[in-house]
Parts: C-alpha cells; structure tokens; sequence
C-alpha cells in the first residue's frame, strides 16, 4: 500500500466524518449498499474499506482489491473481520493498521 494512502486512510478513520456501518462497503439511506452505485449518491455509513474507497479516483463506489494491501501483513478479509465480527471502532482499525504495516511502497491504488 502506498505511503500517502494508508497515512490518509487511518486519518479519515479517525477523523469522525464517516458513520461507521457493517455488512457492505458503503450503505445508502435506505440500507441498501451503493457498491457501483455513482458517488454523486453520498452514502450514510461506511465500513472501514469504504472510507478507503473514498480515495479512489472512479466515479462510483467499488471494492478497494486485494492488490491494494501488497507489501502488507493485513488484507481485506482482516478490515472486513475488524469491522463486521469485531466490532472494532474506526479508531481501534486505525490502529490496528497502523501496527501491522511495514511501511513498503506498493505499486497498487
């Protein structure tokens, strides 16, 4: 994972603006998921890879991949445990990410 991405992502995490949701990348107002959704439709909640794929240059809401996360010791599956099973808080991801990382360049996102 680049650098600048994941020191953004953790920030967004603790940030407060993004209501914190589970089961599907980004929730809509009426509890349905906005995955390939345009993201002029501004969700109510986010799970932890949704407040990652803000940072995504597309025009509709996707799932960040797996090849994100190269040059990590975490993956998808982990943030989607952390946040939908765990029940961790935005902040308790931030910092779990941030002691998982190694700090290495990545060519993905």
């Amino acid at each position: 994972m680049k650098a600048e991405v994941k020191k953004k992502w953790i920030a967004d995490l603790r940030s407060g603006e993004f209501k914190q949701s589970s089961g599907m990348l980004v929730e809509g107002t009426k509890g349905q998921s906005l995955l390939g959704v345009p993201r002029d439709v501004p969700p109510v909640g986010y799970c932890c890879l949704g407040v990652l794929a803000t940072q995504s240059p597309d025009g509709v809401w996707g799932y960040p991949g797996d090849s994100v996360f190269e040059g990590e010791k975490f993956g998808t599956l982990d943030c989607m445990t952390w946040n939908d099973d765990d029940k961790l808080t935005f902040e308790q991801i931030a910092d779990k990410i941030e002691s998982l990382s190694f700090n290495v360049p990545a060519r993905a996102l």
